[in-house]
Protein backbone atom coordinates (compact mmCIF):
# COMPACT_ATOMS: atom_id res chain seq x y z
CA UNK A 1 0.00 0.00 0.00
CA UNK A 2 2.81 2.46 0.81
CA UNK A 3 4.39 1.67 -2.54
CA UNK A 4 1.26 2.98 -4.24
CA UNK A 5 1.55 6.40 -2.61
CA UNK A 6 2.85 9.17 -4.89
CA UNK A 7 5.16 11.84 -3.52
CA UNK A 8 6.33 15.16 -4.86
CA UNK A 9 10.15 15.50 -5.09
CA UNK A 10 11.74 17.57 -2.32
CA UNK A 11 13.32 19.73 -5.05
CA UNK A 12 9.95 21.00 -6.28
CA UNK A 13 10.90 24.49 -5.12
CA UNK A 14 13.89 24.40 -7.53
CA UNK A 15 11.80 23.26 -10.50
CA UNK A 16 11.39 19.47 -10.24
CA UNK A 17 7.87 18.45 -11.22
CA UNK A 18 8.41 14.71 -10.73
CA UNK A 19 5.87 12.71 -8.78
CA UNK A 20 7.36 9.40 -7.69
CA UNK A 21 6.13 6.26 -5.91
CA UNK A 22 7.06 5.98 -2.27
CA UNK A 23 9.53 3.11 -2.84
CA UNK A 24 11.43 5.09 -5.54
CA UNK A 25 11.40 8.61 -4.11
CA UNK A 26 14.67 8.27 -2.19
CA UNK A 27 16.54 6.94 -5.25
CA UNK A 28 15.06 9.72 -7.39
CA UNK A 29 16.07 12.51 -5.00
CA UNK A 30 19.60 11.20 -4.37
CA UNK A 31 20.57 9.91 -7.82
CA UNK A 32 18.23 11.09 -10.57
CA UNK A 33 16.65 14.43 -9.77
CA UNK A 34 18.10 17.04 -12.11
CA UNK A 35 17.21 19.78 -9.62
CA UNK A 36 19.15 18.31 -6.67
CA UNK A 37 21.90 20.72 -5.60
CA UNK A 38 25.32 19.11 -5.64
CA UNK A 39 28.81 20.21 -4.83
CA UNK A 40 31.36 19.88 -7.65
CA UNK A 41 33.39 16.68 -7.50
CA UNK A 42 36.52 18.84 -7.62
CA UNK A 43 35.64 20.51 -4.30
CA UNK A 44 38.74 19.01 -2.61
CA UNK A 45 40.87 20.47 -5.42
CA UNK A 46 39.49 24.00 -4.98
CA UNK A 47 36.15 24.24 -6.81
CA UNK A 48 33.41 25.74 -4.66
CA UNK A 49 30.57 25.53 -7.20
CA UNK A 50 27.26 24.16 -5.99
CA UNK A 51 24.75 23.60 -8.80
CA UNK A 52 21.77 21.48 -9.73
CA UNK A 53 22.60 18.04 -11.10
CA UNK A 54 21.60 19.11 -14.65
CA UNK A 55 23.90 22.16 -14.48
CA UNK A 56 26.66 20.26 -12.66
CA UNK A 57 27.06 17.82 -15.56
CA UNK A 58 27.86 20.74 -17.87
CA UNK A 59 30.01 22.48 -15.23
CA UNK A 60 32.16 19.41 -14.55
CA UNK A 61 32.89 19.01 -18.26
CA UNK A 62 34.53 22.45 -18.14
CA UNK A 63 35.56 22.85 -14.49
CA UNK A 64 39.20 23.96 -14.34
CA UNK A 65 39.68 22.08 -11.06
CA UNK A 66 38.45 18.72 -12.42
CA UNK A 67 41.19 16.19 -12.94
CA UNK A 68 41.50 14.92 -16.48
CA UNK A 69 43.69 12.14 -17.73
CA UNK A 70 46.71 13.23 -19.77
CA UNK A 71 46.26 11.76 -23.23
CA UNK A 72 49.99 10.89 -23.36
CA UNK A 73 50.97 9.62 -19.90
CA UNK A 74 47.47 8.94 -18.49
CA UNK A 75 48.34 10.73 -15.23
CA UNK A 76 45.54 12.78 -13.65
CA UNK A 77 46.04 16.50 -14.18
CA UNK A 78 43.78 19.40 -13.23
CA UNK A 79 42.16 20.77 -16.37
CA UNK A 80 43.61 24.25 -15.68
CA UNK A 81 47.11 22.76 -15.44
CA UNK A 82 46.84 20.54 -18.51
CA UNK A 83 48.47 23.00 -20.92
CA UNK A 84 51.45 23.46 -18.61
CA UNK A 85 51.61 19.69 -18.11
CA UNK A 86 51.73 19.04 -21.87
CA UNK A 87 54.77 21.32 -22.09
CA UNK A 88 56.71 19.05 -19.71
CA UNK A 89 55.03 15.66 -20.10
CA UNK A 90 57.75 13.12 -20.91
CA UNK A 91 55.36 11.05 -23.05
CA UNK A 92 54.34 13.86 -25.43
CA UNK A 93 55.43 13.08 -28.98
CA UNK A 94 57.41 15.78 -30.74
CA UNK A 95 59.00 16.13 -34.14
CA UNK A 96 62.77 16.27 -34.11
CA UNK A 97 64.17 19.76 -34.86
CA UNK A 98 66.49 18.26 -37.46
CA UNK A 99 64.61 15.41 -39.12
CA UNK A 100 61.00 14.24 -39.64
CA UNK A 101 61.21 11.65 -36.82
CA UNK A 102 58.48 11.72 -34.18
CA UNK A 103 59.91 10.97 -30.74
CA UNK A 104 58.75 11.14 -27.13
CA UNK A 105 60.03 14.12 -25.15
CA UNK A 106 61.86 11.78 -22.77
CA UNK A 107 63.88 10.42 -25.73
CA UNK A 108 64.45 13.76 -27.47
CA UNK A 109 67.93 14.49 -26.07
CA UNK A 110 69.21 10.98 -26.81
CA UNK A 111 67.78 11.12 -30.33
CA UNK A 112 69.24 14.53 -31.16
CA UNK A 113 72.60 14.09 -29.45
CA UNK A 114 73.34 10.51 -30.43
CA UNK A 115 71.01 9.17 -33.13
CA UNK A 116 69.63 11.83 -35.47
CA UNK A 117 71.46 11.64 -38.79
CA UNK A 118 70.46 15.24 -39.62
CA UNK A 119 71.85 16.70 -36.37
CA UNK A 120 74.38 19.48 -37.06
CA UNK A 121 77.70 18.64 -35.39
CA UNK A 122 80.69 20.90 -34.79
CA UNK A 123 84.17 19.72 -35.63
CA UNK A 124 86.56 20.54 -32.82
CA UNK A 125 89.55 20.39 -35.15
CA UNK A 126 88.51 22.49 -38.15
CA UNK A 127 85.70 24.48 -36.49
CA UNK A 128 83.40 23.42 -39.35
CA UNK A 129 79.83 22.12 -39.13
CA UNK A 130 78.44 18.95 -40.71
CA UNK A 131 75.46 16.62 -40.42
CA UNK A 132 76.00 13.49 -38.33
CA UNK A 133 75.38 11.32 -41.40
CA UNK A 134 78.49 12.91 -42.98
CA UNK A 135 80.74 12.42 -39.93
CA UNK A 136 82.85 9.68 -41.49
CA UNK A 137 83.18 11.68 -44.69
CA UNK A 138 84.12 14.78 -42.69
CA UNK A 139 86.66 12.75 -40.69
CA UNK A 140 88.14 11.41 -43.97
CA UNK A 141 88.45 14.93 -45.36
CA UNK A 142 90.01 16.09 -42.10
CA UNK A 143 92.42 13.14 -42.20
CA UNK A 144 93.34 13.96 -45.81
CA UNK A 145 93.83 17.60 -44.87
CA UNK A 146 96.13 16.53 -42.03
CA UNK A 147 98.01 14.22 -44.40
CA UNK A 148 98.32 17.05 -46.93
CA UNK A 149 99.62 19.39 -44.22
CA UNK A 150 102.16 16.77 -43.10
CA UNK A 151 103.22 16.12 -46.71
CA UNK A 152 103.54 19.85 -47.38
CA UNK A 153 105.77 20.16 -44.32
CA UNK A 154 107.85 17.18 -45.49
CA UNK A 155 108.10 18.63 -49.04
CA UNK A 156 109.26 21.96 -47.60
CA UNK A 157 111.84 20.12 -45.49
CA UNK A 158 113.01 18.15 -48.55
CA UNK A 159 113.18 21.33 -50.66
CA UNK A 160 115.26 22.98 -47.93
CA UNK A 161 117.51 19.89 -47.83
CA UNK A 162 117.90 19.95 -51.65
CA UNK A 163 118.74 23.67 -51.60
CA UNK A 164 121.28 23.02 -48.84
CA UNK A 165 122.85 20.12 -50.82
CA UNK A 166 122.87 22.21 -54.01
CA UNK A 167 124.82 24.89 -52.11
CA UNK A 168 127.26 22.29 -50.79
CA UNK A 169 127.69 20.84 -54.29
CA UNK A 170 128.27 24.32 -55.71
CA UNK A 171 130.83 24.99 -52.95
CA UNK A 172 132.56 21.69 -53.69
CA UNK A 173 132.61 22.47 -57.44
CA UNK A 174 134.09 25.89 -56.69
CA UNK A 175 136.76 24.33 -54.49
CA UNK A 176 137.53 21.67 -57.12
CA UNK A 177 137.87 24.32 -59.83
CA UNK A 178 140.15 26.33 -57.58
CA UNK A 179 142.24 23.25 -56.82
CA UNK A 180 142.34 22.35 -60.50
CA UNK A 181 143.54 25.82 -61.40
CA UNK A 182 146.21 25.60 -58.70
CA UNK A 183 147.30 22.19 -59.97
CA UNK A 184 147.60 23.40 -63.52
CA UNK A 185 149.62 26.41 -62.46
CA UNK A 186 152.04 24.18 -60.59
CA UNK A 187 152.40 21.92 -63.56
CA UNK A 188 153.23 24.67 -65.98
Amino acid sequence: MLSELIFQCKNQQFGCESQVNYDKIEDHEQNECQFEYLQCQAHDDGCEMKLTRKDMIIHQKNCVFMPISCEYCNKPVKRRESEAHYKICEEVELQCKYCPSIIKRKNQMVHENAQCEEFIMNCGRCQGNFKRKFKEFHDCIRHLQNCQKTMNEEIKHLKDAVIDKDKRIADLESKMLLLWDQYQQRMS
